[in-house]
C-alpha cells in the first residue's frame, strides 16, 4: 500500500496538469464567426485560444439559442456563447471576447445618402433576424417608415440587395462580404456598395455556470491580447476592414 500512494503522489501533478474539457453551446452556422463544417470561425477560434492558455479544451454544442439555454440553465453546458448581459440571463459574464458591427449596406449606384438612423424611412429594408430587437428604440422607429422585412438566411439579404429588390440591407460586414462568396455566377457581387456606419459595435461574452472556468477564461483571454494571438486571429477573418 505504501507503494502504490507512493506511485500515486508522483502520478497526480501529471493528472492535474491534463487539460480539461468544457462544452461549449453555440448558434448554428453564422460565418465567418461559427463555421460549424470545420469547428471554426473568428469567435470559436478566440474563444479556443483563450481556454488553451490555460490548459483548457472545449467541445463545442452547435444549437438553437433556445436549447443552448434550456441545457445550460439544467447544466448540460457549462457555458453558452455570442451573448450579453442585456440579455438579463443568469451566470458569470467573460469579458468581451468579440465583437459585430452593423452597418446600413446599400448600392453605390442608388445614390441613396444615409448618415443617420432617420434617413431609413422612405426605403426598402432587408435586416437580419431580430433585427428591430436587437438595434434600438431609435431603429424601431425609423423602419416603421419604411418597407421592411427580415430574413432568417443573410444570404437572401445579398441576393435581393445585388438584384436591386431592396434598397438597404442591415447587417454584419463582415458576415455580408464573406457571404459573396456564395452567391451564384448570375448574380453581379462586383457592384460598389456604400456602408453606412450608424450603428454602435455590439459586444459579446460567454456566460459560464462556473465563475472559476468564467476567471481563467478571462486570464486566457487577457494572455492572447497580450501575445498577439488574438489580432493574428483578427487579421485571419478580417483582412479587410470597415472605414469609419
Amino acid at each position: 500500500m505504501p507503494r502504490l500512494l507512493a506511485i500515486y503522489c508522483l502520478l497526480l501533478p501529471l493528472f492535474c496538469s491534463a487539460e480539461a474539457t468544457i462544452q461549449i453551446g453555440t448558434g448554428y452556422s453564422k460565418p465567418p464567426y461559427v463555421i460549424p463544417e470545420t469547428q471554426s470561425g473568428l469567435e470559436l477560434d478566440i474563444v479556443r485560444a483563450a481556454l488553451s492558455a490555460e490548459k483548457l479544451k472545449m467541445k463545442v454544442v452547435f444549437l438553437p439559442p433556445a436549447r443552448a439555454l434550456h441545457m445550460f440553465k439544467n447544466s448540460q453546458l457549462d457555458a453558452i456563447t455570442t451573448v450579453n448581459e442585456g440579455s438579463h440571463l443568469v451566470g458569470y459574464w467573460s469579458d468581451s471576447h468579440v465583437f459585430y458591427q452593423n452597418y446600413a449596406i446599400t448600392l453605390a449606384s442608388r445614390a441613396i445618402t444615409i448618415k443617420k438612423m432617420s434617413d431609413l424611412a422612405g426605403n426598402s429594408i432587408a435586416a437580419f433576424q431580430n433585427a428591430k430587437l436587437a438595434l434600438g428604440s431609435e431603429y424601431a422607429a425609423a423602419i416603421m417608415q419604411a418597407s421592411y422585412q427580415e430574413i432568417p438566411n443573410q444570404l437572401t439579404q445579398n441576393k435581393l440587395l445585388y438584384t436591386g429588390r431592396v434598397d438597404v440591407v442591415i447587417g454584419d460586414r463582415l458576415i455580408f462580404e464573406y457571404l459573396n462568396r456564395l452567391l451564384p455566377s448570375r448574380v453581379d457581387a462586383q457592384q460598389t456598395l456604400q456602408f453606412s456606419a450608424i450603428f454602435p459595435a455590439t459586444h459579446y461574452k460567454v456566460l459560464f455556470r462556473n465563475r472559476d472556468l468564467r476567471d481563467r477564461f478571462n486570464r486566457g483571454l487577457a494572455t492572447i491580447h497580450h501575445n498577439g494571438v488574438y489580432r493574428q486571429i483578427e487579421q485571419k477573418y478580417r483582412s479587410a476592414r470597415p472605414e469609419h
